[in-house]
């Protein structure tokens, strides 16, 4: 028989639903499943904990790391220092620059100055989701467009209102900000990394500032910092900051992001990507970006549950005799994607 079952599933109904069958003699080939919210909308950040920290600073010429521990909440713990995501004898560890070996860093630049260097297809990174060695493609010439006139095209807006402002909390003399994203914990041990590829050529690569940008920036915060009494104050936009990224790199954004290839399967509490200024003068972007970036636990959730069903389902046709679906790739058809 064939039979597709679509409401109400979930991972843990996914499960339940396999494993009755399975006790009544039923081989798990007979069945599909189709889910909607809880595949793509029950999730949140905190599915996994991710987090995007500063870990590391230049300060008049000096580095110092950076590290957040609360004493309410430990589990929220950073990194410090600049950091390499090492993989040795099948163990994965993140460690501070300098102390581990960094010829297993795992950690590739993927954007360079407004340049996107990697760009891998969905199958490449299928693949690696699958724990299969597969090398990132390398691209130095990309084909970007740059940003056009809609709500989302301004790099400037892209941010919480309080970033705006940063620019004037750092200590003097700051030179470089680096920070870095990962899964701090959650609901799966293992995280499918998935998503900042899309980011980088939606929002980053290619010239991304511009004198009409800026302006209407500054327009738009005029009004939203304004006072009634005392009015705006015209030092909280860094219009000179980012007239700078005009003037000396025609629009492009002075930041450099390593990343782990991809649909890589990392164990969680482990660096995902970091990011950091090219640019002394524009060490205040780092961290403007994070709002826009650290959008990135979303397709990472999504993939990093959905693998933990795919894993499910391949259990199950194992252990009611049905190898020969998943040799013949038929496991790829039994959970369909009834969301938006």
């Amino acid at each position: 028989i064939r039979v597709i079952q679509g409401d109400g599933i979930d991972i843990n109904s996914l499960e339940k639903v396999l494993k009755t069958m399975k006790n009544a003699n039923w081989a798990a080939d007979n069945l599909a499943f189709g889910s909607g919210g809880a595949l793509l909308q029950k999730l949140h950040r905190d599915t996994q904990k991710c987090a995007f920290k500063c870990s590391y600073a230049v300060v008049n010429g000096a580095g110092v790391d950076v590290v957040k521990d609360p004493i309410t909440d430990p589990g929220k713990k950073s990194k410090a220092g600049r950091l390499t995501l090492e993989h040795k004898a099948g163990k994965w560890t993140t460690v501070t620059e300098g102390k581990g070996d960094a010829s297993t860093d795992q950690l590739v630049e993927v954007f360079v100055n407004g340049e996107l260097r990697m760009d891998d297809s969905f199958s490449t990174i299928r693949k690696r989701s699958e724990e299969l060695s597969v090398a990132p493609h390398k691209l130095w010439m990309p084909e970007v467009e740059t940003a056009k006139a809609d709500p989302f095209g301004s790099i400037l807006l892209l941010t919480d209102s309080y970033k705006v402002t940063h620019h004037l909390q750092y200590p003097p003399g700051t030179e470089t900000i680096y920070s870095y994203f990962e899964s701090r914990g959650g609901a799966y041990e293992e995280v499918c990394f998935f998503g900042l590829q899309y980011f980088l050529k939606r929002y980053l690569a290619g010239p991304r500032v511009t004198p009409t940008l800026i302006d209407e920036a500054e327009s738009y915060f005029s009004k939203h910092f304004a006072h009634p009494v005392w009015g705006y104050d015209r030092k909280l936009f860094h219009r000179e900051g980012w007239q700078h990224i005009v003037e000396q790199h025609g629009g492009r954004l002075p930041i450099s992001i390593k990343a782990v290839p991809e649909g890589t399967v990392v164990p969680y509490k482990n660096v995902l990507f970091t990011m950091e200024n090219t640019d002394p003068a524009c060490y205040w972007l780092t961290n403007y970006l994070e709002t826009l970036l650290v959008q990135v636990w979303y397709p990472t959730t999504v993939c990093t549950q959905s693998r933990e069903q795919k894993k499910i389902i391949k259990k199950y046709l194992v252990d009611t005799g049905c190898q020969d679906v998943i040799d013949s790739g038929g496991d790829m058809f039994k959970l369909h994607d009834f969301g938006f």
